[in-house]
């Protein structure tokens, strides 16, 4: 039922609004219907292909980057001989990740 209410719902509601010119006030019955106008405008803008380009290219340096300085990360952790200052060491680095 949560998964229902929390992720069914939302998503269902966010793709309704993507077809209509969504007035906050009026909700979901009382906006107008534009098809898929929002589509058109965003698809010929041409500031939409850079921001496309710019996210795609963000998007890579970040993988390029992110990816070795883990796995390096994870093997000098690994190199460590305590074991509780290993697990001490873990338990920093993925702390921020539930804490957010």
């Amino acid at each position: 039922m949560l998964v229902l209410i929390f992720g069914y719902i939302p998503v269902l509601s966010g793709l309704l609004m993507t077809f209509q010119e969504f007035n906050i006030m009026g909700g979901h019955f009382g906006s107008a219907w534009v098809d898929f106008a929002q589509f058109e405008h965003a698809f010929f803008d041409f500031s939409y292909h850079l921001v496309l380009w710019n996210s795609f290219i963000i998007g890579a340096m970040k993988l390029v980057i992110t990816f070795p300085l883990s796995i390096l990360l994870a093997i000098l952790i690994d190199q460590f001989r305590n074991v509780l200052f290993k697990r001490t060491v873990q338990t920093l680095i993925y702390l921020p990740h539930f804490l957010s």
